[in-house]
């Protein structure tokens, strides 16, 4: 079965981090060709210095989501979790950041800390996800434009923003985002979201804006003999991330040797330089 759109925590993700440390090396990833899909959008972005909302609890459709910013800076560097994991998942990344990086993680409908051990009362799509996150941008004056980091679901969910909402997006790092026709319908219900809307909705996305944009592929050769995927499977998944690459002509896939799933925990300096790397290119 193709790797599950994770979800675990903090502890566990820890020890999934600790027990990948000793992987075989995988193949190394690689530019992808320019596309012709994407939309002409510069890549430097002037914008005024961010200041840290006053609050942290906002309400969109009458849904309740988070946004924890910190950090100083002009381009924000915005995360959202994979699965039904809160953005605490977050908070080693953003430490090794550093202050002088302006974060805020988004916990988008059904994970905020009230809601997340509960039960699932509404399935969500990326698009409901992407319409919160703008939206929330909006009401807490953050932006207007900026860098999007995802993980697994929050990968995919990223790849929908971008496409409906392209002039607030100056860039992206994504680690190993949920490729949604290889999931099982039953764990996107576990997670929940709608897989068949999962699915329609990412299909859906053929333009984005022309801003770097990373794909970190965990090491598939670590996927496969952990049997976490079949041959086919794993192809599949990695052309699904090297197809989004394309949609920008400053689109990288990169395959990051010795990571599972989750990459940001089992390669953090990787996760660190990379975010860092598209924030130098923007700034």
């Amino acid at each position: 079965m193709r790797r599950l759109v994770i979800a675990c925590s903090i502890g566990a993700c820890a020890l999934a981090a600790c027990s990948s440390s000793t992987a075989k090396t995988g193949t190394a990833g690689s530019t992808v060709a320019p596309p012709t899909t994407a939309s002409a959008t510069t890549t430097t972005v002037a914008q005024s210095a961010q200041k840290v909302p006053a609050r942290t609890r906002y309400v969109v459709d009458g849904r309740n989501v988070d946004l924890v910013c910190k950090g100083h800076g002009r381009v924000p560097v915005v995360l959202q979790a994979g699965g039904r994991e809160n953005g605490s998942v977050w908070n080693g990344l953003i430490a090794s950041l550093g202050d002088d990086v302006f974060t805020c993680v988004f916990n988008r409908p059904g994970t905020t800390a009230e809601e997340v051990d509960q039960p699932v009362t509404e399935l969500m799509t990326p698009e409901i996800v992407a319409k919160s996150l703008s939206d929330t941008l909006r009401q807490a004056g953050v932006g207007p434009r900026v860098i999007l980091v995802g993980h697994s679901a929050g990968g995919a969910d990223s790849i929908v923003f971008g496409g409906h909402y392209p002039d607030q997006v100056a860039g992206a790092v994504l680690f190993d985002p949920s490729v949604p026709q290889l999931v099982p319908a039953a764990e996107w219900q576990r997670v929940g979201f709608d897989g068949a809307k999962m699915i329609a909705q990412t299909r859906a996305v053929t333009s984005w804006p022309n801003v770097p944009i990373v794909i970190l592929t965990a090491d598939s050769k670590l996927v496969l003999a952990n049997k976490e995927a079949t041959p086919a499977e794993e192809r599949g998944w990695i052309a699904g991330h090297q197809q989004w690459a394309h949609l920008s002509s400053k689109g990288v896939q990169r395959e990051v040797p010795n990571t599972s799933h989750l990459v940001y925990l089992t390669a953090p300096e990787v996760a660190r330089d990379t975010i860092l790397e598209v924030l130098r290119q923007v700034s």
